[in-house]
């Protein structure tokens, strides 16, 4: 299994964007609320989940637009 490639981009709201072979994946931005935690979001602005990490946020973006081209196949 490869990882897709992907990129990340400062988002001028805070946080960044996280693209997936130039497609938009979603956003991970630090929580407000929960100090530590970095919540991810769909392109839409639906809340994904919650990482101990800006890198595992990202790495759950990526992850699910493999799944979901995987589930395409």
């Amino acid at each position: 299994m490869t990882v897709p490639e992907h990129t990340i981009e400062p988002r001028s709201a805070g946080g960044i964007f996280v693209r997936v072979c130039g497609k938009l994946a979603g956003i991970v931005s630090e929580d407000g609320e929960y100090i530590g935690l970095w919540g991810a979001w769909t392109q839409n602005g639906q809340f994904l989940c919650y990482a101990a990490s800006q890198t595992e946020a990202v790495a759950f973006l990526v992850s699910r637009v493999r799944e979901e081209d995987e589930s395409r196949l």
